[in-house]
């Protein structure tokens, strides 16, 4: 792990974070490691009572309780939507990959447009 703290961001260095939060116990959270992505500190979690996989910022971390996986997952989709391209992916395969190929091939002639 570094020990260097990351010049964008001006808060605990990995050193300091990981200390501070991995391999501990969270209400039903167990981390493992600790990760910076953008300029947030993000933990990997399992949940002890239905086994998922989270990674959750290290802010929620002491906030949290009882299993709420599911309703978390929910909430994170909410703010993230899925493309709206995944089911015409399922649909038409041949037409998006025909597509892709044309703009790959005209270097995204309609981005430019």
């Amino acid at each position: 792990m570094a020990t260097t703290k990351n010049p964008f961001f001006k808060g605990m260095s990995e050193k300091e974070c990981a200390a501070k939060y991995a391999n501990k116990s969270f209400g039903t959270w167990e981390t493992s490691t600790v990760f910076l992505h953008r300029s947030t500190w993000y933990a990997n979690v399992v949940c002890t009572e239905c086994g998922a996989e989270l990674s959750v910022s290290v802010s929620c971390l002491s906030k949290h309780g009882g299993c709420n996986c599911k309703k978390f997952m929910r909430e994170k989709e909410l703010r993230n939507p899925p493309s709206g391209f995944l089911g015409l992916e399922k649909v038409w395969p041949n037409v998006v990959k025909a597509g892709q190929r044309v703009m790959r091939k005209y270097n995204n002639a309609m981005a430019k447009v």
